[in-house]
C-alpha cells in the first residue's frame, strides 16, 4: 500500500511570470520516505514584445503552411483514387 501527500501552490506575480510548485511525499509501505518535486515558471501573457509577435507571427505560418499540404495531399489521394 502506498499513501501520499502532494503539495500544490501557486505563486501569483502581479507582473507577467507566475510560478506553480508540486511537492509529493510518498510513504511506501516498507518504510521510508519517497519524494519528488517540480518548480514551474509561467509565463502567463504570451505575447508582449516585439520578438513576441514575431514568434506568433511564425506559429501562424506554420499552422497555415500544415493546413495547406492536408488539403493539397487529400486532393491528391482523392484525384489517384478517382483516376484508378
Amino acid at each position: 500500500m502506498l499513501k501520499n501527500s502532494i503539495l500544490f501552490f501557486i505563486l501569483f506575480n502581479i507582473k507577467i511570470i507566475s510560478d506553480y510548485f508540486r511537492l509529493i511525499f510518498e510513504f511506501p509501505a516498507v518504510g521510508g520516505l519517497i519524494t519528488s518535486s517540480i518548480f514551474r515558471t509561467v509565463k502567463l501573457i504570451r505575447y508582449v514584445q516585439s520578438f513576441d509577435y514575431f514568434v506568433l507571427a511564425c506559429e501562424i505560418f506554420f499552422v497555415l503552411f500544415i493546413i495547406y499540404y492536408t488539403i493539397e495531399e487529400i486532393l491528391e489521394v482523392k484525384f489517384i483514387c478517382f483516376f484508378n
